[in-house]
């Protein structure tokens, strides 16, 4: 049964970006990932939307692995993220949502992303204000289960909120025209 959701993965080596291929509408490149150069040109050469996550990496290394990805530009989605998996709200001094403002002056032509790894959905929507249009949140069915990412996942009625949120934000936001 097709629900119209696409699916994505992140390859850790060479020979999965070729196997995973037929299965995935998008790559993603994981922060931890956006020095390996050679897989970053293996997967620009595939065509296919592509998210890279920048948590993880400097300046530099971002403009670094742009312009590998410099070919397919327009399905990028260059991503800010918070590297920090302890889902404390005390790490949200880390999420510094305005460095998208800086990638959409370097790269404008990719499209803003936020991979969010706070609790709640704040970060979420300051994200959408300053023009991000993909988002990467973490969900789960019970905060208590263990693993990496639970505690600060947010639960489908959670989920339901933040997108209708986030749609509220989107119609307020305008078309940047002053009228009356």
């Amino acid at each position: 049964h097709n629900e119209g959701i696409g699916f994505i993965t992140t390859p850790y080596s060479m020979e999965l970006v070729d196997y995973v291929e037929p299965f995935i509408d998008a790559y993603k490149i994981g922060s931890g990932d956006i020095t390996y150069n050679s897989i970053i040109k293996k997967i620009s050469q595939k065509k296919k939307p592509t998210l890279i996550a920048a948590g993880a990496a400097l300046l530099d290394e971002v403009h670094l692995a742009m312009q590998i990805l410099n070919p397919i530009m327009e399905k990028v989605c260059l991503m800010q993220c918070n590297t920090n998996y302890e889902g404390s709200i005390k790490n949200a001094q880390f999420q510094n949502l305005n460095v998208l403002k800086t990638f959409s002056e370097l790269f404008p032509k990719c499209i803003l992303g936020l991979s969010c790894h706070m609790p709640g959905y704040t970060s979420v929507l300051g994200a959408v204000a300053l023009g991000a249009r993909v988002i990467e949140k973490h969900f789960t069915d019970d905060n208590t289960r263990l693993g990496p990412d639970h505690s600060f996942a947010i639960m489908p009625s959670d989920w339901k909120k933040m997108v209708s949120k986030t749609r509220e934000l989107e119609s307020m936001l305008g078309d940047g025209i002053k009228k009356i």
